[in-house]
């Protein structure tokens, strides 16, 4: 797809939500009582969502990459880990972040608008993206690196194939109770933690994502290191036997390894998916 193509269907997209934009303000000023006891919706959360998440892919991929392998025991400072091929391992799955971050923003703002607290909007809409789409994605995403480390084909069909086999389709769910507890904590942290930071604070976006990001980093990180030493398996393991195998290997440390380079990812992804939402959302609406 050509950058041409690309800035093509964004106008064209645009165009056909200011229209739907000016549309609804018109009905909404002819009838004031309208809507009121429904449920309300707007197509435009869900596609900032997708735009936070294609944003997203591109710039934090490698970041994300390198910490699923350290979270797994793997001495990351070797070359091979820092070439473009391996650092991007596992980046079709894990665009899934794209419908990911739709539903986080646009669920966020759907629940926001039907009565429910922001704190706890933002929290439900991760969980909700972690059952759907995350759990299956980096369950993906780990298979396909332990393959490739071992020497063995990786890809995304053969790790479709490795999961079934040693594991059955239930495999793609391994570790979806810890993925529910991340994604709402990241949720919370976009749309939610990191603008209640900057007006509490009085401070500017970069230093609320810094503060939001590491704060949700340090909170939900043992979550996610529980589920990809668990997704790492190739028969998966019960999640108490994981626990016990990591205590073991080096106490509660090794719940926080791969820390830094997470919680890099969670800044940087903060700010720039907060940046993206709030620009997609004010183009489309400024009508």
């Amino acid at each position: 797809m050509s950058y041409a193509t690309v800035v093509s269907t964004y106008y064209q997209l645009k165009k056909l939500l200011d229209e739907a934009a000016v549309q609804e303000k018109r009905r909404n000023d002819n009838n004031p009582d309208d809507g009121k006891g429904k449920f309300k919706i707007s197509p435009i959360s869900f596609i900032s969502g997708i735009a936070a998440g294609l944003a997203d892919t591109a710039g934090n991929y490698p970041v994300y990459g390198l910490h699923y392998r350290k979270q797994r025991g793997i001495n990351i400072w070797q070359w091979k880990y820092f070439t473009p091929r391996e650092l991007y391992r596992g980046v079709i799955p894990y665009s899934a972040i794209i419908p990911v971050t739709c539903i986080m923003d646009g669920m966020t703002d759907f629940l926001k608008g039907n009565g429910v607290a922001p704190a706890f909007a933002s929290f439900i809409s991760g969980g909700i993206a972690a059952i759907l789409i995350s759990t299956p994605t980096t369950n993906l995403i780990v298979t396909d690196q332990r393959l490739s480390e071992a020497g063995e084909p990786a890809g995304l069909r053969n790790s479709i194939k490795e999961i079934v086999k040693y594991n059955g389709y239930a495999g793609f769910r391994t570790g979806m109770q810890w993925l529910i507890v991340r994604e709402g904590i990241y949720s919370w942290s976009v749309f939610y933690a990191k603008d209640a930071t900057k007006k509490h604070l009085q401070c500017n976006d970069g230093v609320a994502s810094i503060i939001s990001g590491t704060f949700a980093t340090i909170i939900s990180h043992p979550f996610d290191t529980l589920s990809t030493y668990m997704q790492g398996q190739k028969i998966r393991k019960y999640s108490v036997i994981c626990i016990k195998e990591m205590l073991k290997e080096r106490g509660l440390a090794r719940f926080y390894n791969g820390f830094f380079f997470r919680c890099w990812a969670v800044i940087a992804g903060i700010y720039v998916m907060d940046k993206v939402s709030h620009y997609v959302k004010t183009s489309f609406t400024s009508v």
